[in-house]
């Protein structure tokens, strides 16, 4: 039995030579007082295993008290700035939305006194007004003294309320302008340049030039009936205004044709005037012409 000298702890195993506790020599023998109980254990130790208390103390760096500084105390971190970033950021979320408002508030108030400023639109009554295009070529300037009532009537947008004319039956000198309209139309479709030439009178406006008399007119027929085969010609819209004396009159509607050859065939519609003047009991064309050329294909 082996006892350590300093904690008296006792060893029954004779191969130990340190205390376990705290790397004593053990003494042989057993100790003269001894308080403290046996210690065993199950697995046996070898003094192999053990160190001394001098051997452990290698492992560690001596402490040198004049050596040893004291390391500076740094200050806990201060978390104020990420709270004031939360704090923010609530701040945005709540006022955002009163800007959006008052924005909004500010832009329909703006929107709505910008339309008040604008002149209301004109409102169309008549459904079959809007499909053929306005005569604004025939409409005299405002600071004209001289009116033209053939103009002015035709400017007018159709009213089936409205009276007839104060001069000698204007309902009657229509319903022949129609006729005469019809007849210049069948003449073309026939391709009888006779017929076609007597709808017109001596000097005509013909489209862009001025005072066109029969010949120049007789040539340029002469050439579309010899060019095409067959002719179709299709008129819609009409409106005609008379003026006051009867003795005049205008025709507006939409023009649309086919003209046929073997090999070609040319189609257009347009928006066409044609000018009227009585001589005698036959109403013959004085002025014809294009207001818009809706389209032209060949």
């Amino acid at each position: 039995m082996k006892y350590c000298p300093a904690c008296h702890n006792q060893y029954t195993d004779a191969t130990l030579r340190f205390c376990l506790q705290d790397g004593t020599a053990l003494h042989a023998g057993e100790p003269r007082q001894s308080t403290i109980d046996t210690v065993s254990f199950n697995n046996s130790l070898t003094a192999d295993n053990i160190l001394r208390t001098e051997e452990m103390n290698l492992f560690a760096p001596p402490l040198n008290p004049e050596k040893t500084q004291s390391l500076p105390v740094q200050p806990p971190r201060s978390y104020a700035e990420p709270e004031r970033s939360k704090s923010s950021a609530k701040l945005w979320l709540a006022v955002f939305p009163v800007l959006f408002v008052i924005a909004g508030a500010g832009f329909g108030g703006w929107f709505y006194l910008k339309n008040q400023n604008k002149p209301a639109a004109v409102q169309t009554t008549n459904p079959a007004d809007a499909a053929t295009p306005a005569i604004a070529a025939q409409t005299p300037p405002a600071n004209n003294s001289t009116s033209n009532p053939v103009l002015d009537e035709l400017s007018q947008p159709p009213n089936s309320n409205s009276q007839p004319s104060s001069s000698s039956g204007s309902e009657d000198v229509k319903k022949e302008i129609a006729d005469a309209v019809e007849l210049w139309k069948k003449a073309a479709e026939a391709r009888k340049l006779p017929d076609y030439l007597s709808k017109y009178a001596e000097k005509v406006d013909y489209f862009d030039k001025t005072g066109v008399g029969l010949a120049e007119i007789r040539t340029e027929a002469q050439k579309m009936f010899n060019d095409y085969s067959e002719i179709e010609i299709n008129v819609t819209n009409l409106r005609v205004a008379v003026d006051a004396g009867g003795n005049q009159a205008t025709a507006v509607f939409d023009k649309e044709w086919s003209y046929e050859t073997a090999t070609d065939l040319l189609e257009g519609k347009a928006h066409t005037k044609l000018q009227f003047q009585k001589n005698g009991k036959e109403w013959k064309i004085t002025g014809e012409k294009y207001q818009k050329v809706y389209y032209m294909e060949n």
